[in-house]
């Protein structure tokens, strides 16, 4: 399990008062990242990155001796999206890695992906609402698969339900790859940016294929900014599972007592995080985020 705020490694970047908040030169540079210009309704993520990264550049040797690591429970849903995000920026003082889920949670995928998975389970007479596919994401396609069959298709022998499977996701992939690539989220770029900056292990643990992780993650240009990507090949059991997000952590570099933190989008995935003992933030509350139409 991982125990929060083990000081594991010596806390070389962190400056407890820090009197010029200045945000540094070309973390935002939307010509170098390839990360769309953020919207009115992200400026004040902006802003709180640019205060976090201040506090966290801090030169070895200076006079003001490194405070511990402390931290704080997440804002109730009653302070609202601005108060959250600044919450999970402050968060990046106090975790020597970031793990990052990729389908709804880095790129905006997850409409792209129900229209791919409605394409291919009509095909076979299997109703899939959308509220039934949000709730499921973050699961392994053939967990999906083996529970909407056993529901709308019980009589389908159990030794034809592998074959059709791997049908309806061959399918699913080809609609998908018809459909034009995901577009990233600002708010949770700026997350990664401000990470990165600050020196932190990132990584991306998904329930994902992946070559429809490596797609999107290449389609939005930041294929690079990872030291690992864990999908669900990778893995024995998906997401509520910690598995994965367990094998992203070991990866970059982040072994069981550091201290860790994931973004995540979906209810499993969240849940994953608990079970794996790092600090989850859902992403659905930071402001910006956008959230899937309702049915």
């Amino acid at each position: 399990m991982f125990a929060a705020w083990k000081p594991t490694r010596p806390p070389v970047l962190v400056a407890p008062k820090y009197k010029t908040p200045l945000c540094p030169a070309g973390v935002f540079d939307q010509s170098a990242s390839r990360v769309p210009a953020l919207s009115s309704s992200t400026a004040s993520v902006t802003a709180c990155t640019c205060r976090v990264f201040a506090n966290l550049v801090h030169v070895m040797g200076d006079s003001e001796p490194p405070q511990p690591p402390s931290t704080s429970p997440p804002p109730p849903p009653t302070a609202g999206a601005e108060a959250y995000s600044a919450w999970v920026f402050e968060q990046l003082e106090h975790h020597d890695g970031v793990i990052f889920d990729c389908d709804g949670t880095l790129v905006d995928s997850m409409p792209r992906h129900y229209i791919a998975w409605k394409q291919a389970t009509s095909d076979h007479s299997i109703p899939f609402p959308a509220s039934e596919f949000y709730a499921t994401a973050g699961m392994p396609a053939a967990a999906i698969l083996r529970s909407l069959i056993a529901t709308h298709l019980p009589d389908t022998p159990a030794a034809d339900v592998p074959a059709l499977i791997d049908t309806i996701i061959a399918a699913k992939g080809v609609a998908l790859r018809a459909i034009p690539p995901p577009a990233p989220i600002p708010t949770v770029l700026a997350v990664a940016t401000a990470a990165r900056a600050a020196g932190l292990r990132v990584s991306v643990a998904s329930g994902g294929a992946r070559a429809d992780v490596s797609a999107a993650l290449a389609a939005a240009g930041i294929s690079n900014w990872f030291a690992a990507t864990v999908c669900a090949e990778d893995v024995a059991h998906g997401k509520p599972a910690p598995d994965v997000f367990l094998a992203a952590a070991a990866q970059m570099g982040c072994p069981p007592g550091t201290r860790v933190m994931g973004l995540e989008d979906a209810d499993m995935g969240l849940q994953a995080l608990r079970s794996a003992g790092m600090t989850g933030v859902d992403v659905r509350r930071m402001q910006g985020y956008p959230l899937p139409p309702k049915e």
